[in-house]
């Protein structure tokens, strides 16, 4: 769980510098791209 923790932070991070973006927009879109993940992760696991 840390390391799922970390790597979010990290995503944030990256996020913020590479946008220049507010915090608030750079947690949304961390949260959108963790929230897409796990539905591309769902619909692989369906399919095969």
């Amino acid at each position: 769980m840390a390391a799922h923790i970390t790597v979010l932070f990290y995503g944030y991070l990256v996020v913020r510098a590479g946008l220049g973006c507010q915090i608030p927009t750079a947690i949304g879109v961390v949260v959108f791209d963790l929230v897409l993940s796990l539905l591309f992760n769902l619909l692989a696991e369906r399919l095969l």
